[in-house]
């Protein structure tokens, strides 16, 4: 039995570390080379790194009898390739799903341009943790420069991007981040713009010292998608390998 697992920063390190327990080949792909160093060594598992088309999904899925799709909940674009890799090559698709936490913003929006919008007349220190693929989207929130702080991954492709957006109030920093950590960074900040990346994404540990420091909350709203748990993939995966 031969598995491709598409992996987020963590999400599927739990996935490929039972994959190689239980001594089935993997191919795991993840888009940075951070994304490798957080996955490790595994007996069984490949890993190879770099952003993938439409059509290097396919010639990897060729070989693969399981297709699974851990990614990122808000990387939409690349759960779009994959599915319609899977469609065009007759494999078998699952979507592996955070656990979502119970939303506890004080707005709740649906996109990084709709926070910038609502945020844009607004007085105040801006704290951005949504990433640095979308960074240059804070950009449009007058006085940016000196408004926007952002804490993004320490790799060369968030120095770039935060970059060539402008944006000069970085903390380029490596997870996770306690309660404590995110208070220091949050200092002086009267908003948190941040994702619903659930417990792996270290959202409990940021709403909570937000709320401490009196911030106003606003979270993107997580894409509305379904798939199944870490838990229920095992599951799958062991029935069908007998």
């Amino acid at each position: 039995m031969k598995v491709l697992v598409f992996s987020g920063t963590g999400d599927g390190r739990e996935l490929c570390e039972f994959l190689s327990d239980n001594g089935i080949e993997t191919t795991v792909c993840v888009a940075t080379e951070y994304g490798k160093e957080i996955m490790g060594e595994m007996k069984n598992v490949k890993i190879c790194s770099g952003r993938l088309d439409e059509k290097e999904i396919e010639a990897l899925a060729e070989n693969a009898d399981i297709v699974i799709d851990a990614t990122h909940p808000y990387a939409r674009n690349i759960t779009k390739n994959i599915k319609s890799a899977c469609e065009n090559k007759n494999k078998e698709y699952l979507r592996m799903v955070r656990d979502e936490n119970e939303v506890m913003g004080d707005l709740i929006v649906k996109s990084i341009d709709d926070a910038a919008s609502y945020l844009n007349d607004k007085d105040g220190k801006i704290f951005v943790s949504t990433g640095s693929s979308e960074i240059n989207k804070y950009t449009l929130i007058n006085g940016y420069k000196e408004r926007v702080r952002a804490r993004v991954l320490d790799t060369e492709e968030a120095r770039d991007k935060c970059r060539r957006a402008g944006i000069e109030d970085v903390l380029y920093k490596m997870p996770p981040y306690c309660e404590k950590d995110n208070m220091n960074d949050f200092s002086g900040c009267r908003f948190l713009v941040t994702k619903s990346s659930g417990k792996v994404g270290g959202f409990d540990e940021k709403i909570s010292a937000a709320k401490k420091l009196g911030m106003e909350i606003i979270i993107i709203e997580r894409p509305k998608e379904s798939g199944y748990g870490v838990d229920e993939i095992k599951r799958r995966i062991t029935e069908k390998n007998g």
